[in-house]
């Protein structure tokens, strides 16, 4: 994630390719909050309890718990 720019890297879309997305301060905000209580190395943004990746369909259904627009999402991975 790049704090300044406000952007993270989606590596490996379903085009195979990777993007920068945009993030809104708040999000930023959040997931900086959210990577600080991590203790592992890991790439993937979202990981199990387990410190596994976590499938896109779970991230969509943790989302709509929190009543975020349905949108397909492709599972993001950090830029360092």
């Amino acid at each position: 994630m790049y704090e300044r720019s406000g952007s993270l890297t989606v590596r490996n879309s379903k085009s195979g390719e990777s993007r920068v997305v945009p993030l809104a301060v708040n999000v930023r905000y959040h997931l900086n909050r959210y990577l600080d209580t991590r203790t592992d190395c890991k790439d993937s943004l979202f990981i199990s309890n387990e410190r596994k990746r976590i499938s896109v369909r779970t991230v969509q259904h943790m989302l709509s718990k929190y009543n975020t627009h349905h949108m397909h999402y492709d599972t993001p991975s950090l830029d360092n």
